[in-house]
């Protein structure tokens, strides 16, 4: 019997380890996982928190930012891979970056962007564009000439962006305000631009006096 009893004891024992061991290692294991789930969550937010402004901070730092809506006919208007182009609106002035990598900063090959939040000095152009045909990818040829040698400057606007996210235009539509953002001195109010590509047309957009804009074509 005392054998008996001494083997059902150290049975006993050892199966109440055995058990201990696993509600252990079962609570190690959810502490683990628990862990790196808040460490992930935590780095998502951060990663948000970089990424995007709430709409009040962004009124507020691009309040200088002054739109002139161009009346019909408008004052530059060109053909490009089956698509009219028209310069409707001119902008100029601060805005924020809200969104990180879409504008490139040619200034800082280190980070090529811009940084959420950081505030810049712009002029916008408002592009209506109608398709006749869809388009793979849309050209941006515009580019800004910087001298009397030549020098063209692209826009900080990578490319266009649709309804699809890209550059891909369906055909028969209306994209009717397509933004494309040149980062300019402060000190600067005249502007040669060109459309580049088959059109090439150039034109000057000047900031006068008073805020408003005037636009004129060139001939070459």
């Amino acid at each position: 019997m005392d054998k008996k009893n001494g083997f059902l004891l150290k049975s006993g024992a050892a199966c109440g380890f055995f058990l201990a061991g696993i509600i252990v290692g079962g609570i190690m294991v959810h502490i683990y996982y628990y862990t790196k789930f808040e460490i992930k969550e935590a780095r998502n937010q951060e990663m948000t928190s970089e990424t995007t402004l709430p709409k009040s901070q962004v009124e507020a730092a691009a309040s200088t930012l002054k739109k002139t809506t161009l009346p019909y006919p408008y004052p530059v208007s060109w053909t490009e891979k089956g698509a009219d182009v028209d310069l409707i609106g001119v902008s100029f002035g601060d805005m924020v970056v809200t969104n990180y990598s879409a504008l490139y900063n040619y200034s800082d090959p280190k980070t090529s962007a811009y940084k959420v939040g950081e505030k810049i000095h712009t002029l916008i152009l408002h592009l209506k564009i109608n398709t006749h045909n869809s388009v793979d990818c849309f050209p941006l040829n515009l580019r800004r000439l910087l001298n009397e040698e030549g020098d063209l400057l692209s826009p900080n606007t990578s490319q266009f962006r649709f309804k699809s996210g890209g550059c891909f235009m369906d055909a028969n539509q209306v994209y009717p305000d397509n933004q494309v953002i040149f980062v300019v001195p402060e000190t600067e109010r005249e502007f040669y631009i060109t459309t580049g590509g088959a059109s090439n047309i150039y034109f000057t957009i000047t900031i006068l006096a008073d805020g408003s804009v005037k636009v004129q074509n060139e001939v070459r």
